[in-house]
């Protein structure tokens, strides 16, 4: 059996050699028909190669949209930041002035200093009182030429000694009975 198979298949060999033999060789058609295939894929080839190429230049800008988004939220961040710090800042001294207005509001509800206002504007009003009538006094040109010498001396006892007949002449002035 094996060399009856054997014989089938060396047969069928001896006839596809004869119609090879007999059929001739390459021709000028299946030379242009091998070209045409082979520019065929070149072409094919180079339209794949142009598509790669687009490919890699819409990666490229999208890295580049990419890149560019990247910058943006960088700079966002970076005001992100200093907008926090502001408001770290708006905290801080808000807190500050909180702190100064309680103490301001316990200095105002404080009965001694409100006493101590009072006096002071008590006094104040008398010294205002007092200096309308030294000015209405016919005296007062004497009174301001001395104070003003008293000013332009450098020696302290005259001054002392001026200050003192001054301060008398007013003590004595007050105590005059017309003043009463």
């Amino acid at each position: 059996m094996y060399q009856n198979f054997s014989a089938i298949i060396g047969g069928l060999a001896s006839v596809f050699s004869l119609f090879t033999f007999v059929k001739s060789g390459l021709m000028k058609r299946d030379l242009e028909l091998a070209g045409i295939e082979y520019l065929k894929e070149i072409i094919q080839k180079s339209e794949e190669l142009k598509q790669k190429e687009k490919e890699i230049l819409e990666k490229k800008d999208y890295l580049t949209k990419k890149e560019k988004e990247i910058r943006e939220l960088e700079i966002k961040k970076t005001e992100f930041e200093f907008l926090i710090q502001k408001s770290s800042m708006v905290l801080f001294l808000k807190d500050q002035h909180n702190r100064i207005q309680e103490q301001i509001d316990k200095i105002i509800n404080d009965k001694e200093l409100i006493k101590l206002c009072n006096q002071l504007d008590k006094l104040e009003l008398k010294i205002n009182a007092l200096n309308a009538e030294i000015n209405l006094n016919p005296n007062i040109d004497l009174l301001k030429t001395v104070m003003k010498r008293i000013k332009q001396l450098d020696n302290s006892v005259l001054k002392v000694r001026v200050a003192n007949s001054i301060s008398q002449g007013v003590i004595s002035f007050f105590e005059d009975e017309n003043y009463k």
